[in-house]
């Protein structure tokens, strides 16, 4: 008796098994979701950094915004002019890529470790905002770089490095104008620039002239003198710090030698690299 429950059981288990099984398979398929073939095509040709500066949560959903059209073609940064290219074909349309110039990111300011102060030694945790957080870190100047390579270990594409002088650089080749670097930094003096600029301000204090002069050798002390010297007028106050206008300068630099602070930096096409 015994095992003819245990067999009428386990045949029961069996039958409600393969009826459940049944039922999954139909209501999977009555209520599966169709994807667009178009969806999985993009994924495939997007980069895969996952790093959301398309404003989407990863590549997977900006796949899905292209296709659905709430996400521009040319919202990836990171992918460029040949991926807009790429995704027009995917779509059936005609190629959408900015004209645009790429941007990279670089920072304005030159507080070194020889041309800046430092008010103390920080021993704390090893990151800029840490630094910032716990009496604004060692830089005397309140605006300066501080040194601790927040933007450097974001950035996924190994385009940022710190330079033996304390000062984050970033290879234009490899930067993909994502953002990340910005967005980390705590004092907001990493910006993105047309990658053909390369006259820059490398300055972001605010402090007065007399202020400037004690905490960095190469300061902008709001002396107005660059601004009279570009014949572009390329170069604007915004309040004591001289501000470049990208989008007027030429490069016909005659604002680097009228700088009595040598803040004005123009950095040669061949050293660009290395800026």
């Amino acid at each position: 008796m015994d095992g003819n429950i245990y067999l009428y059981g386990t045949l029961t288990m069996t039958l409600l098994g393969a009826a459940f099984a049944i039922i999954l398979v139909i209501v999977s398929r009555v209520f599966a979701v169709e994807v667009d073939p178009r969806v999985e095509k993009i994924e495939e040709v997007l980069p895969g950094a996952n790093c959301g500066a398309c404003g989407e949560a990863g590549c997977s959903s900006f796949a899905s915004g292209v296709v659905e059209g709430r996400v521009p073609m040319d919202g990836c940064p990171v992918g460029g002019s040949k991926l807009i290219d790429m995704l027009a074909e995917i779509m059936g349309q005609t190629s959408a890529a900015s004209t645009e110039e790429r941007q990279v990111a670089h920072v304005l300011c030159n507080g070194t470790r020889e041309n800046a102060v430092d008010l103390s030694n920080y021993e704390g945790i090893q990151t800029c905002i840490a630094a910032q957080n716990v009496g604004g870190g060692s830089k005397a100047c309140p605006d300066g770089c501080l040194g601790l390579g927040d933007c450097v270990r974001v950035c996924q594409f190994n385009a940022a490095y710190m330079g033996d002088d304390g000062i984050p650089r970033f290879d234009p080749a490899r930067c993909t104008g994502c953002g990340r670097c910005v967005e980390a930094c705590p004092r907001e003096i990493v910006h993105m620039t047309g990658v053909s600029r390369r006259t820059h301000i490398r300055c972001s204090a605010r402090l007065p002239a007399k202020e400037v002069r004690k905490v960095c050798s190469v300061g902008c002390i709001g002396c107005r003198q660059c601004v009279k010297a570009c014949p572009e007028e390329a170069i604007e106050m915004d309040g004591r710090l001289a501000r470049m206008v990208y989008e007027r300068c030429t490069h016909q630099n005659q604002c680097v030698p009228a700088c009595p602070m040598n803040t004005i930096q123009y950095i040669p096409e061949e050293e660009w690299v290395n800026s």
